[in-house]
């Protein structure tokens, strides 16, 4: 199979333009993020996910994104509110929890941070970036392990995960930086 065969089924499956809707949905820039009072456990009992901070944030042509959205959402059978909206100027936040979804649509906050800037320096030069606080408010990687206590004694010292890749001139830099307490 080709492909472009490829591409025909899946967007007779799914009613999407691919790739030119796959390419609205990530903009000029987007993030998935969790937000620092994230729980698994609620996560996992959530009936709608309403209280849960987890979110989609995307820079670009909020029309364009909302009109992708909407073919999807109807795909989803009761659970489309995962797929709720928020725009603010040219961002468009998604996901089930309103105050997250403002929350990630108002912007800022994380690139001041002290633990971001450490393990993340060239955030700004930056086209990919991952960080992780493992600490966050509810030390929830130390907490994805309290059956383990042995994994759980090697998790808690960890503090942060951040991993960056820019370009300068014709020279490209990748960067891993992992933090300890």
């Amino acid at each position: 199979m080709s492909a472009d065969d490829l591409f025909a089924e899946l967007e007779q499956q799914t009613g999407l333009s691919l790739p030119d809707d796959v390419e609205t949905l990530t903009g000029q820039a987007f993030t998935l993020s969790l937000g620092g009072d994230f729980d698994v456990e609620t996560m996992s009992n959530s009936a709608d996910g309403s209280d849960v901070p987890i979110g989609y944030k995307v820079q670009g042509d909020p029309t364009a994104i909302e009109g992708v959205l909407d073919k999807i959402r109807p795909q989803l059978a009761g659970q489309d509110a995962v797929l709720t909206s928020t725009t603010k100027g040219d961002v468009v936040a998604v996901g089930p929890n309103a105050a997250y979804r403002d929350e990630l649509a108002a912007g800022g906050g994380l690139g001041d941070t002290s633990i971001f800037r450490d393990v993340v320096p060239h955030a700004d030069n930056a086209s990919m970036i991952l960080f992780l606080d493992f600490d966050g408010p509810s030390n929830w990687l130390a907490e994805l392990a309290k059956s383990d206590p042995e994994a759980r004694g090697n998790i808690e010292p960890l503090s942060a995960l951040g991993i960056s890749s820019w370009q300068d001139g014709d020279t490209a830099h990748s960067l891993v930086r992992l933090t300890t307490d």
